[in-house]
């Protein structure tokens, strides 16, 4: 019965392979947020949810030289 205690069961663990090395990878809001903070967008959350002031922002964006969104 020792043998199933959760503890015990912990304590011989052994766990195979290996974590990845490095800097861990970026998520996609991460790499979004970068791209904004590059063509100066500053405070897109509340513009993002002002419906009006969104669909601004991507008429004048879409007319920029920094993105190509048709």
């Amino acid at each position: 019965m020792q043998e199933l205690d959760p503890c015990r069961r912990l304590i011989i663990l052994k766990l195979e392979g290996t974590r990845s090395l490095g800097k861990p990878k970026l998520r996609w809001l991460e790499s979004v947020e970068e791209d904004l903070k590059k063509m100066g967008v500053e405070n897109w959350r509340l513009k993002w949810q002002n419906r009006e002031q969104w669909g601004q922002f991507w008429k004048r964006l879409r007319f920029t030289e920094n993105c190509n969104a048709k």
